[in-house]
């Protein structure tokens, strides 16, 4: 987990109403596990997201040992894609059309043909797994994610919302910087700080 070990790209999220961690650790792990991750191997489905086990992305069963550490809820989505080749696609279909197996009548069953070898294909593609880790500091009230992407930010954040109910506020330098100091005066005078350049001679 990188959080305990590897690199970190970290998003920083305030919860403004962590009320809702306070159910206690069990209720937490169920809401997690109402949307744990279902696999798509075998399936003709493109995209799947769910929790897993922070600690064994295999796993969708997660527990409280391991989401539990002190005062911090770890966090592990696991997205899996399949992709289907357009190349690939469109040469099994090209192959069927040659040798004569079929033979569509107009655009409608042309598309149609498509259609079916594509989730033929997609039947067959290999899963490509991600997991992306996440941590609530519930002192803090304080979510840090550890992506640097936007597109993934939102998924984690969707997953989040659907599961908590609640949709954490991206904390940017000038909020973190207000948040910390709780003065606006303080926050108005580091505003007004200038760039400093210290040569050394």
């Amino acid at each position: 987990m990188g959080f305990l070990k590897g690199s970190l790209g970290i998003k920083r999220y305030f919860i403004e109403n962590p009320g809702i961690f306070s159910g206690g650790r069990e209720k937490i792990v169920e809401r997690l596990l109402r949307y744990q991750f279902r696999s798509i191997e075998n399936a003709a489905v493109e995209e799947a997201v769910g929790w897993v086990s922070p600690f064994r992305s295999y796993d969708p069963e997660v527990t409280v040992v391991d989401t539990f550490l002190d005062s911090n809820v770890f966090l592990a989505m696991r997205i899996d894609r399949k992709v289907v080749s357009r190349l690939l696609l469109d040469s099994k279909v090209h192959q069927l059309l040659d040798s004569g197996a079929v033979a569509p009548k107009g655009k409608q069953e042309l598309k149609q043909l498509k259609e079916d070898m594509h989730r033929e294909l997609l039947i067959k593609a290999l899963t490509e797994p991600r997991i992306i880790e996440g941590v609530i500091d519930l002192t803090h009230s304080t979510l840090y994610l550890n992506t640097g992407s936007h597109k993934v930010s939102g998924l984690f954040l969707s997953l989040f919302e659907k599961t908590f109910d609640i949709l954490p506020v991206h904390i940017d330098p000038t909020v973190f910087a207000y948040l910390t100091l709780k003065e606006e005066a303080k926050t108005q005078t580091l505003s007004n700080v200038e760039e400093s350049c210290f040569y050394d001679i």
